[in-house]
């Protein structure tokens, strides 16, 4: 609702700002005709008449529209195929000029003005920069303030989401009750290996609950897995194994809190545990030039094409999309395993 009041509130803003100037063009036609108090295209192109002429702030009205319009449809179209910011205000500004130009060498044929013709190439681009400085004001600001605080909102809600399915499937009962039953196995048999559990379990809901902020280093994401991992191998004890290969240099790399807990829970449930024998889960970091690179690899049988995609899969990419844009996701799954790639730039 609140989305929709300010995706109506950007044109109606922008509606009344070009109703204001043309306003002021009229009153100068009917108080100071000779006056310079809103430049329309003629007024650039050569002196103002001191004769009333309703035409200018017609014109005025009709290059306006014309060119917030066509400003308006490039915006939507550069928008929907996903173009960065630089090469869209080089777009817009572009098409502005141009415009600009095409209607100041119209104007001048039109008022038949003596006038060079390179006085309206002069002015056409300076009219249409003022045209487009006001679309970018108007209309054009408001909508990508108005979504870039959609997109914190949305970023907020799904680490939230993802915190709530995190804190449901360590504190649901089968979870619990599993890992409470293994350390019972172990207090006789292995009273280090149940209190080392019992010690991972604290630390992982510990950590769980008490972390607060949206992103955090990487090392510390892989530490919370080390322990959430522990609990998985002294469970899954001869049918578990993982490996860490943790580049030093990514540690300080920056991510969503708790984003590759889905991936390895889904490496180990569908993968490694899927296997006759014992499976294996690694863990890889890596720094590169422009960021890192994290791999989740399993050699298990590879994903049933016939499974649709999980809710910890869908909150990962979502994650992504939102608060690491420029990172890219991907699945590499065969017969002989399951590779899931996380770039971040």
């Amino acid at each position: 609702m609140a989305s929709g009041a300010a995706d109506r509130r950007g044109p109606i803003i922008g509606a009344v700002v070009v109703g204001i100037i043309v306003a002021l063009a009229v009153l100068r036609e009917l108080l100071a005709p000779e006056a310079h108090i809103v430049p329309s295209g003629a007024d650039l192109l050569g002196p103002t008449s001191a004769e009333r002429n309703f035409a200018r702030p017609l014109g005025l009205l009709i290059a306006i529209v014309g060119e917030l319009a066509a400003l308006g449809v490039l915006a939507r179209a550069l928008d929907r195929r996903g173009w960065r910011p630089l090469w869209h205000v080089v777009a817009a500004a572009g098409l502005a000029i141009t415009m600009g130009t095409i209607y100041a060498v119209l104007l001048k044929s039109a008022l038949q003005l003596e006038e060079p013709i390179t006085r309206a190439v002069v002015a056409g681009p300076i009219g249409g920069m003022q045209i487009y400085a006001l679309w970018t004001l108007a209309f054009r600001y408001p909508q990508v303030a108005d979504d870039a605080r959609v997109r914190a909102l949305d970023a907020e809600r799904l680490r939230q989401a993802a915190e709530l399915s995190r804190l449901r499937e360590h504190l649901q009962p089968h979870f619990l009750r599993n890992t409470l039953n293994a350390i019972a196995a172990f207090v006789s048999e292995d009273p280090d290996a149940a209190r080392d559990l019992l010690a991972a379990l604290g630390d992982l809901l510990s950590e769980t609950l008490e972390s607060d902020g949206p992103m955090h280093t990487l090392n510390e994401e892989t530490a919370w897995l080390r322990r959430y991992a522990e609990i998985f191998e002294a469970r899954h004890r001869g049918a578990l194994h993982f490996v860490w290969d943790l580049d030093p240099a990514a540690s300080s790399i920056q991510i969503p809190r708790l984003l590759l807990q889905p991936l390895v829970e889904n490496a180990v449930r569908h993968g490694a545990l899927a296997r006759a024998d014992e499976g294996v889960v690694t863990v890889q970091t890596r720094r590169a030039a422009r960021g890192g690179m994290i791999v989740i690899q399993d050699d298990g049988p590879g994903i049933d094409p016939r499974r649709s995609e999980g809710l910890g899969l869908h909150l990962v990419r979502r994650r992504l999309a939102i608060e690491c844009p420029d990172a890219t996701f991907r699945i590499e799954s065969s017969a002989s395993g399951t590779r899931v790639v996380i770039e971040l730039r």
